[in-house]
């Protein structure tokens, strides 16, 4: 089973249209978190993101977003921003290091998204930056 979820994000005008794109993509992230928490329990001898010689890669401009999960990304030790902070929480949530952590994206800029992990005491960690952003 290889599943696709159509969502189609950032296509409804205003505040409201960019606020719904963002809570929902953050949510979105948030399950493939707790997917990839699974995978960690399943297979606890995964190694962790940060030791896995993953390195950050962004996506090609004008490609559709294609979120992936830990186990993929372990196959092409490349990813972007929303899949790395996706793996980290996963990571936080399977080993009980931080289970209230949560994916939090942001605007950088008028054109451009960022995702992160959002800690439970209001830290913000950057998978990205510390993977060769």
């Amino acid at each position: 089973m290889n599943p696709i979820l159509d969502i189609n994000l950032f296509q409804y005008p205003g505040k409201a249209g960019e606020q719904y794109s963002i809570e929902a993509a953050e949510q979105v992230l948030q399950g493939l978190a707790q997917a990839n928490a699974a995978a960690w329990r399943i297979y606890p001898k995964m190694p962790r993101l940060y030791q896995s010689g993953t390195r950050y890669q962004r996506e090609k401009p004008g490609v559709r977003e294609h979120w992936k999960s830990y186990p993929v990304i372990l196959k092409t030790k490349q990813a972007d921003c929303d899949d790395l902070s996706a793996a980290r929480v996963g990571e936080l949530i399977a080993f009980g290091e931080d289970p209230g952590a949560r994916v939090h994206i942001y605007r950088t800029s008028p054109k451009t998204l960022h995702a992160v992990v959002l800690r439970s005491n209001g830290a913000i960690e950057d998978p990205s930056k510390i993977l060769g952003m």
